[in-house]
């Protein structure tokens, strides 16, 4: 096995994202039997893996070697040497390390080392071949926090953050639109969190089986599913984009102008140019927001959205053509599936694209732009969790439709989970990550120099909440355990 390379002024640079990637690839190919790719994965996470772990990763990459050689060469004896050095590195490890089922991983391969020593397996022979498993984990203590807020331009606001812990490690997530979503608190506590605590889960995008046929709340099931994704990524020591599967890049930045009257817009909008934001997204209600839009955009710094609100329908056309030639990056409507003939019919007789949010699933976001309904997809994962969200975003990359994240955070811990998602290159229009209220620990999500942000390199988030800052705004205070 060749060192590891030097990085940069002759030193070895362990990056945590690399190393886990690497096992996570290298799980895939072992599992579909393509076991020298496994070895390849593995080799290339140990290069930049910390010391403390290279033993470990040398027991996966013998591992690999040894059912290659078997498999392909139809070499016993050698598959069953290199898995007498592989068990010999990987027993002392602890299961669960890199989140992997090592046990039942261990106890596979000395079964397979004594049937080669036993020359019992027939050449070539594939039946009971190991298979590695993420280790199932589940949350030992879920912590429930509602919390009121203050928004200068909205006025009252309201938000529940959710801590998932265990062995010592803690995962945030925030539950979006609990003002106006009925049940948020009651499917956490009764329904949502119960489960979990019980159902011991290897990676959280295997939540939605969990939570199948449960009466919930999707923005309850969001805001625990952020928190265990945090905690899954930190207990990994990687970011959250990492554990999203996400190569984070810059984020172009854009803001929602916020405000009840023609005047609080905007001083909305001033406020957040002065914040650094180069685009921003104005609300037109057919009111005297619709009116008052030329105006904000001739002020603005240039790039600028319209969020429509879902107020308009085919018959408000005319409204909507004193809006359709200034320039807007797209015009956002919700995706319901009453208004979708009205998208259709919208998305073809305006210039500006339209754009659809609020998706439950991606499967919705698929059949709508079957149906011709959108030019545009707009991705909250407050609604549909970070799983959907990520999928959805996967979906627009793969067809080439634009997309944007446009969030409804009211804290840093939302926003930061929003930034996350937001790094994924199928996002492509520039995302309107909340302008949240700092939650005491952790940088707020605020555009540089370039109108980008920078998704933390973790682990998890980055941010959390301080005991002080929870005391100074929580209403309401719940703690379930297994």
């Amino acid at each position: 096995m060749t060192p590891p390379p030097a990085r940069a002024g002759g030193d070895t640079v362990p990056r945590a994202c690399e190393v886990e990637a690497g096992i996570a690839r290298g799980r895939v190919r072992f599992n579909r039997g393509d076991f020298w790719g496994s070895h390849e994965d593995w080799e290339a996470a140990w290069h930049v893996a910390p010391p403390a772990d290279r033993t470990i990763l040398q027991g996966l990459i013998q591992a690999g070697a040894a059912f290659h050689k078997y498999v392909v060469h139809d070499n016993p004896a050698g598959a069953r040497r290199l898995l007498t050095w592989a068990t010999d590195k990987l027993d002392p490890a602890p299961d669960g390390h890199f989140g992997l089922a090592l046990g039942s991983f261990r106890a596979h391969l000395h079964r397979w080392a004594d049937r080669l020593a036993a020359a019992t397996p027939a050449a070539g022979t594939l039946a009971g071949l190991p298979y590695l498993e993420w280790a199932p984990d589940a949350p030992a203590r879920i912590q429930l926090d509602a919390v009121r807020l203050y928004e200068v331009y909205l006025g009252e606001r309201r938000a529940v953050l959710v801590a998932a812990e265990a062995g010592g490690d803690v995962g945030w997530g925030e539950c979006r639109l609990a003002w106006e979503t009925h049940g948020l608190w009651s499917s956490l506590v009764h329904t949502l969190a119960p489960a979990v605590l019980t159902e011991p889960i290897a990676v959280p995008s295997e939540l939605r089986v969990v939570w199948s046929g449960l009466a919930t709340n999707p923005c309850a099931e969001a805001g625990l599913e952020a928190a265990l994704w945090d905690l899954w990524a930190r207990r990994r020591g990687v970011s959250l984009a990492a554990a999203l599967g996400i190569a984070a890049r810059p984020v172009v930045l854009a803001a929602q102008v916020r405000g009840g009257t023609p005047e609080a817009l905007r001083a909305s909008r001033d406020h957040l140019v002065a914040y650094g934001y180069r685009h921003l997204v104005y609300p037109a209600r057919p009111n005297a927001d619709r009116r008052v839009v030329p105006e904000l955009a001739a002020g603005g710094p240039g790039g600028f959205a319209v969020d429509l609100g879902g107020a308009y329908r085919p018959s408000d056309f005319k409204a909507l053509q004193a809006l359709d030639g200034l320039g807007a990056l797209w015009f956002g409507q919700p995706a319901t599936p009453a208004r979708l003939a009205d998208a259709v019919t919208l998305a073809r007789w305006l210039r500006t694209p339209v754009a659809l949010g609020g998706w439950g699933t991606a499967p919705e976001a698929e059949c709508a732009y079957d149906l011709d309904a959108l030019d545009g997809l707009l991705v909250d994962p407050g609604i549909c969790g970070l799983t959907e969200a990520a999928h959805i975003a996967a979906f627009a990359a793969g067809r080439g439709v634009p997309a944007a994240v446009v969030g409804t955070a009211e804290t840093t811990v939302g926003a930061a989970a929003d930034l996350a998602l937001a790094a994924h290159a199928g996002i492509t229009w520039p995302s309107a990550i909340a302008h949240a209220q700092p939650v005491g620990d952790g940088r707020a999500v605020r555009p540089g120099d370039d109108g980008c942000a920078r998704p933390g390199d973790g682990p998890g988030l980055g941010v959390r909440p301080t005991d002080a800052w929870l005391a100074s705004v929580a209403t309401r205070h719940a703690v379930l355990r297994a």
